[in-house]
């Protein structure tokens, strides 16, 4: 699990499963907003289970920044306190996003796939994802 403070909540993501499919697996996270009951899932292709900036970046974006119609009836928006604490705090929220930008760029690439992982294997690269 990780957290992130943004103005007076924390922005809470947990990894809860994994599907491996033909072409990779999909990694399933749940995230909360302190105060709030309302979650919303995000599935993301990927080796890595952990919960690092790219997830917690896709998590602010497509659950509190981005207005999905979506979001209002069942993700983190679907709160109206959740939804007036974002309009408050958007520009933070903003920040955050950046701020974990940074951090993504720092991260290796991440070979999504099996194909990817057995390519770079074949070339001598660093598959740590094993």
């Amino acid at each position: 699990m990780r957290d992130i403070v943004v103005g007076d909540r924390t922005i809470s993501v947990w990894h809860v499963g994994v599907e491996h499919l033909e072409d990779g697996e999909i990694q399933r996270y749940r995230a909360s907003v302190s105060g709030s009951e309302a979650t919303t899932g995000i599935a993301i292709l990927r080796a890595s289970v952990a919960v690092d900036a790219r997830v917690l970046r896709s998590v602010i974006e497509n659950g509190l920044l981005w207005d999905y119609e979506g979001n209002r009836e069942h993700g983190l928006l679907a709160d109206p306190d959740t939804r007036a604490w974002r309009d408050r705090n958007r520009t933070l929220l903003q920040e955050a996003v950046r701020d974990l930008e940074s951090e993504v760029l720092e991260l290796p690439d991440e070979p999504v796939s099996d194909i990817e992982r057995t390519l770079m294997r074949a070339f001598g690269m660093n598959a740590a994802d094993d």
